[in-house]
């Protein structure tokens, strides 16, 4: 909740706060910065502020890479069709005008985060499977998923590789990396990089013919047996893995 006025803002956090957890921020700066550090699950912000008012602070979320795919509300006193349309053109997922209901607030809340949510289960599917052009979401998280499946598929044959490297390659904290990768896929960045190497070793068997086990090491998996198996054939009647005899 971003909001320069102590009362309105204590207001409405103790309607939100019963369903959610608040993070406060008093002006237009703070909540940025407290957005990219957080990446909250949706951002209520008051339009008139000083040094960032609701406006650039909307702009400021919607460009980011990181905070992108963050829901926005704009609260403001001003009703002119004409203000509303400014804050729409800037990014904003709905404007609600001063004096509110609180009920209102909290239904449009929930609204959007559940809408957040479909659309992170359905990314979630589709993002191993479909081409970027193919996948509906918006550019910046297509942007974002493609670095991240670059920076994996360029390690993928390392077993060392793990979630501290992908996400010091993308210049962001492990917490970073984590809430952003999990809004956008619905996956954590831990299950991200095994699926990527699940279907690479999925796609080579197809096309190579190579055994299992020498797939799995060359994707990255140390344990065939342990590991791969599971994942590859959960099936206990399925098909069993076992490291390759050295030559």
């Amino acid at each position: 909740v971003i909001e320069d006025n102590v009362d309105v803002r204590e207001y409405i956090k103790s309607y939100v706060n019963v369903q959610y957890r608040v993070i406060e921020a008093f002006d237009g700066n703070e909540g940025i910065i407290k957005a990219m550090e957080y990446i909250p699950d949706l951002v209520i912000s008051d339009v008139m502020m000083p040094k960032k008012d609701g406006y650039e602070v909307c702009l400021e979320i919607k460009k980011n890479e990181l905070t992108s795919h963050i829901p926005v509300i704009l609260l403001t006193a001003k009703a002119a069709r004409e203000d509303k349309i400014s804050g729409l053109e800037t990014g904003a997922d709905d404007y609600l005008i001063k004096p509110f209901d609180s009920h209102e607030l909290l239904v449009r809340v929930k609204n959007l985060i559940d809408s957040r949510r479909r659309l992170r289960e359905k990314y979630g599917l589709e993002v191993m499977t479909l081409k970027p052009e193919e996948i509906t979401v918006v550019p910046s998280d297509q942007v974002f998923v493609a670095k991240v499946k670059t920076i994996i598929e360029q390690n993928m044959g390392d077993e060392n590789f793990d979630v501290e490297q992908l996400a010091s390659a993308l210049s962001l904290s492990y917490t970073q990396l984590h809430r952003k990768l999990k809004a956008v896929t619905n996956q954590t960045a831990n299950q991200f990089i095994r699926s990527m190497r699940l279907h690479r070793a999925m796609d080579i068997i197809r096309q190579n013919g190579q055994t299992i086990a020498e797939t799995a090491y060359s994707v990255g998996f140390s344990s065939p047996s342990r590991v791969c198996n599971k994942v590859l054939f959960p099936d206990p009647d399925g098909p069993k893995m076992t490291k390759k005899s050295p030559p």
